[in-house]
């Protein structure tokens, strides 16, 4: 199938099997066109939501389609509106829409059109979930992966944080069961296997085993198309058992090693003949007469011995003068006169109708490995020499082929190089046959909950895969202990034999799920009453996160101690900071909930809460003293005592100053004096103030200054209405504009300004609300003009009459 005949390898499964990954790599492979549709539908949906066009709003999502164009550039990448998509589409959001945008009837036939439209003009590759029953129904090549869910899950969980993506393995999980609802059950086209496709399931496979797959499906029906007669034997290139691959990789090989025995002629077809009188090409009896260091004198009865070279021996077979052993004649005459012979050769002819035989009925046959040359091993099959490739060895790579020379196994005959009598065994096809037997017969008695024994047989980041003796199953990291792991290396190692439970499996047994935690008593069962509230445990920090530390307090038990437990006095702000993974601790048990599986623990606990006697230790009216710890725009915060805060409010400072800020009075790290106000123990709130330390000049105020009586003041504040002064004993009043002086004025900024000092008499007292109002003017009226003149003389206008407004600053409210 060339380029004047397109054809169609259609790849379809669902999320995580790793469809897509397979498809590119295997177009990449045949240097085909690789059409990405899952990408497709995603570029559609990028723009929708881009768009923020919602699911519901069909008309606009059709409006959008129809000016939306979707291709493919040289390297196979899509392209939206020209724009090479990238990591955008593979987005959670992206991920987690695509099945619901991609079900809209006109959605999926307009883009499959698209499809088609590709596919039909050049040879592609394509994967989604509908490729062989829906776009390409007539494909040549039709494969339908499959993996199982925790297989999956983890797959495009590390996908995703390779992207920087935030989300966690639970979400990715149930993400994929939705995915795989919505695919199955929509109307158009659904997820389905076409009837003629060939199953792959890549639990256990890697990128590149699957591509491999598909690459030898496609290449045996291929060679079966352009076949057109059958030989008799092709023994060159025929290979009883394995891959396309296996026969290229022994092919290559054999160009290295070159004959391992080089025959001449017919000389295996005249094998049975009389071995009487002596020819060319026959195999002869002949008799040791001398044993020299490289070579071996034997009589054929010929006019002269011929000689035979000592590496055609076997190293440990002992060679004996006058003993008989069998002969190939190379040549009777050689250029210098001398008998040509050949163990080696004679050997091989021995033995090949045992090894023809074996070849064709595929019998088992013995052989023990001699020695390791390139691409494989040397074995000594019936006395002569065969080679067993690396790849044959053994179903699963070998770590160091050096420790089985010397071992003798049960090997298969899988290919038989005539022109060349190179012969090419299997160890990997008789342990297969095998394991098929024994697959049978596990899966037969298989059954849930049934506790079987198996052999660890790989090890990845979300479990190991437990050979149980011809099928193997699948123990998630999830299901190997109660406790917490980081990877299922701390639990099996490689070749270990474990003890497994079958959790489940599917209607054909091809995925097993094994369990190894649920072969131990549930740790959480009838932890209340090993745990009761109170009861101080110890245990070790496991984990830590933004809001807590998880302690492992038991084996597959862990409590959490939350931010707020840690102290009674502090305000933790990361638990990082109190505690660190892999410390020991004691903590207190809090709450326990069973069925949730849930501990709170506490560490504070661990110590007398402070706040427990506050209200008998700081009643209302206690003096108490502190350092200022902290100040806000309300207030101050003082230390009273070791873990226990306090609050000045702002209102609490003074009795007689507005305070805007506390920074006004004080500074963090000040020791002050103040009055406890209240106690709140619930709240963990204690009021205290300054001002109360001393008495409330307002309570007097009648007294100490009655209606026209005369003061000395000085200006703190200017208003635009007026000024507020400070008299003797802190108490602030307010003098109006027009009774700071005689003359006009606009604002008190004309003529006075901060720090003034000014005579004034007062003129009302509202004590309720604690202002006092005072008069310059007022207070001149019975004073001497000079006194007056003089007064006006320091406070002439300047004539600006600029507001504070004017001059770009904020009112101050009285």
């Amino acid at each position: 199938m060339g380029k004047s005949n397109p054809y169609i390898i259609a790849i379809d499964g669902a999320s995580g099997t790793g469809k897509s990954t397979t498809a590119r790599f295997v177009a990449d492979r045949l240097g085909v066109c690789y059409i990405d549709t899952g990408a497709m539908y995603r570029a559609y949906t990028y723009k929708a939501l881009s768009h923020k066009i919602s699911i519901e709003d069909e008309e606009s999502l059709l409006a959008l389609l129809k000016e939306t164009k979707i291709s493919f550039n040289d390297k196979n990448e899509v392209l939206l509106d020209g724009v090479v998509c990238g990591a955008e589409i593979r987005s959670p959001e992206v991920t987690k829409a695509v099945s619901y945008y991609s079900a809209i009837p006109q959605v999926r036939t307009e883009l499959i059109e698209v499809q088609r439209s590709i596919g039909n003009s050049r040879t592609s590759v394509l994967d989604g979930r509908d490729i062989g029953t829906t776009v390409f129904p007539q494909a040549q090549f039709k494969f339908f992966l499959t993996a199982d869910y925790k297989v999956r899950a983890h797959r495009r969980y590390l996908e995703f944080q390779k992207m920087g993506v935030q989300t966690t393995l639970v979400e990715v999980e149930e993400n994929l069961r939705q995915r795989d609802a919505v695919d199955s059950n929509r109307e158009i086209a659904p997820l389905r296997r076409a009837e003629d496709a060939i199953v792959i399931d890549t639990t256990q496979l890697s990128i590149e085993e699957q591509v491999e797959q598909v690459c030898v499906h496609v290449g045996v029906v291929t060679s079966t198309q352009t076949l057109t007669s059958k030989p008799k034997i092709n023994m060159k290139h025929k290979l009883i058992k394995g891959t396309q691959e296996d026969l290229e990789e022994i092919l290559a090989a054999e160009e290295d090693l070159g004959n391992l025995i080089d025959l001449k002629g017919e000389a295996l077809e005249i094998y049975g003949d009389s071995l009487e009188g002596v020819e060319e090409g026959k195999v002869v009896i002949g008799t040791i007469r001398e044993v020299y260091d490289n070579s071996v004198l034997v009589d054929v009865s010929f006019k002269s011995e011929g000689e035979i070279a000592r590496g055609e021996f076997k190293e440990d077979q002992e060679i004996v003068v006058g003993s008989e052993i069998e002969v190939f004649i190379e040549k009777l005459e050689d250029s210098q006169g001398n008998l040509m012979l050949s163990k080696q050769k004679a050997d091989f002819v021995r033995v090949w109708e045992k090894i023809h035989e074996a070849f064709e009925n595929e019998k088992i046959v013995s052989g023990t490995l001699t020695r390791r040359i390139k691409g494989g091993v040397v074995v000594d099959l019936f006395g002569i020499d065969a080679f067993l490739p690396g790849s044959q060895i053994d179903l699963r790579q070998i770590p160091d082929i050096n420790d089985l020379i010397g071992q003798t196994f049960d090997l298969k005959v899988i290919k038989v190089n005539k022109a060349r009598r190179n012969i090419v065994v299997s160890r990997r096809v008789v342990l297969e046959e095998e394991r098929s037997r024994l697959r049978g017969d596990v899966l037969e008695t298989l059954e849930k909950d049934q506790v079987r024994k198996g052999i660890v047989k790989n090890i990845t980041d979300f479990g190991a895969f437990i050979d149980l003796g011809g099928v193997d199953g699948l123990l998630h990291i999830t299901d190997m202990s109660y406790k917490r792991i980081n990877h299922p290396s701390e639990m099996v190692d490689l070749g270990q034999e474990v003890e497994v439970i079958v959790l489940d499996f599917n209607d054909q047994k091809e995925r097993i799920s094994l369990g190894m935690k649920q072969l131990r008593p549930h740790p959480w069962k009838d932890i209340a009453e090993r745990y009761p509230d109170g009861t101080k445990v110890s245990g070790k920090v496991v984990s830590i996160t933004d809001y807590g530390a998880f302690v492992e307090i038991d084996t597959g038990v862990e409590g959490l101690i939350h931010v707020s437990e840690m102290s009674w006095t502090q305000h933790v702000k990361h638990p990082s900071k109190v505690l660190v993974v892999g410390q020991e601790i004691e903590a207190v048990v809090l709450k326990v909930e069973e069925d949730a599986e849930r501990i709170s623990l506490g560490i504070k606990q661990l110590e007398p809460d402070p706040w427990e006697s506050i209200e008998s230790e700081l009643p209302p009216g206690a003096s108490v003293s502190g350092e200022i710890r902290n100040l806000a725009s309300f207030g101050a915060f003082v230390e009273i005592k070791e873990g226990v805060d306090g609050l000045i409010h702002v209102s609490d400072m003074s009795w007689t100053k507005k305070i805007q800020h506390p920074s006004e009075l004080v500074k963090k790290g000040d020791r002050v004096d103040c009055v406890v106000l209240a106690v709140d123990r619930e709240k963990r709130r204690i009021s205290l103030s300054m001002k109360h330390l001393e008495e409330d000049p307002w309570d007097t105020i009648e007294t100490a200054y009655s209606v026209d009586a005369e003061v000395e003041c000085v200006i703190v504040r200017m208003l635009d209405r007026g000024v507020v002064v400070e008299l003797d004993n802190g108490i602030e009043g307010f003098i109006h504009v027009a009774k700071l002086t005689t003359e006009y004025i606009k604002v008190p900024s004309d003529a006075f300004a901060v720090g003034d000092k000014v005579p004034a008499v007062v003129s009302e007292i509202d004590q309720p609300n604690r202002k006092l109002y005072l008069s310059v003017v007022d207070y001149f009226k019975n004073k001497e003009s000079a006194e007056l003149q003089e007064y006006l003389d320091k406070h002439k206008p300047t004539g600006s009459g600029n507001t504070l407004a004017d001059a770009g600053l904020e009112p101050i409210e009285e």
